[in-house]
């Protein structure tokens, strides 16, 4: 029971960076020679995989097993387009870069809890 508090406390936490970093993000330094360059469509990729891997958090608090799935895709796929995605050409600050090294960290105790812990047998479907 302990290990499922350790579990649903991890996603939430997940859940509060993501937020504090979008925010520190909407504060970041505004230099108009950097908003001269356009988006990647990798970084709109990017975008859209956040966004179904923050939906997958819900899945995964309910115990819901399309979540393990939806949630590992998502962040093998949101990991291509780090390393896709062109260097952010805005900088953004010392505690943007703090919260997601945070972030991954917490995302990377998820992801090793969902395969290597009893929670694991959470996510099996029932026949």
């Amino acid at each position: 029971m302990d290990l499922e508090k350790t579990f649903k406390g991890l996603i939430l936490l997940r859940v509060v960076i993501v937020g504090a970093t979008f925010i520190s993000a909407l504060y970041a330094p505004y230099d108009e020679k950097y908003m001269e360059q356009g988006l990647s469509p990798v970084v709109y990729f990017g975008s859209v995989v956040s966004l179904v891997g923050m939906a997958s958090l819900v899945l995964l608090y309910k115990f819901i097993p399309w979540g393990r799935i939806i949630f590992t895709i998502s962040i093998v796929s949101w990991v291509l387009s780090v390393f896709l995605s062109p260097e952010y050409y805005v900088p953004k600050g010392h505690i943007f870069d703090a919260l997601n090294w945070i972030n991954g960290a917490v995302t990377g105790g998820i992801f090793a809890m969902l395969y290597l812990t009893e929670i694991k047998e959470r996510f099996v479907r029932k026949i």
